[in-house]
């Protein structure tokens, strides 16, 4: 069944772009949050006055901080990629799909 193949080819083709998105930011902050657990190690070991660490402490936060932030905006930006119409039903996928490509792309080139 060729309408079968084309909805997923379709729907492989945006869960793909999608990963394309997500994985460098994945990769970027879990990289950071081993390097986190490598400092907590460290700092346990050392005493609390020290000045670097509040500023290491207060470095990590902020990363965080903006991590948590662009995965707020980027899921915004994928609920909005596969936000319904209310003109869709069964019979209309290829609709569907192509609105949802036609919106994932105007999400990159923001």
């Amino acid at each position: 069944d060729v309408r079968k193949m084309e909805e997923t080819a379709n729907q492989f083709n945006l869960d793909s772009e999608e990963r394309q998105l997500v994985m460098p930011i994945d990769v970027l902050f879990g990289s950071m949050i081993v390097i986190n657990g490598a400092f907590v190690g460290i700092q346990a070991t050392q005493n609390d006055d020290n000045t670097l660490i509040y500023w290491i402490d207060l470095g990590f936060t902020i990363i965080f901080t903006i991590e948590f932030i662009l995965r707020g905006i980027l899921q915004a930006g994928l609920n909005y990629v596969h936000q319904p119409e209310e003109t869709d039903t069964d019979f209309n996928f290829f609709e569907q799909a192509n609105r949802r490509v036609s919106r994932f792309s105007s999400l990159r080139s923001r």
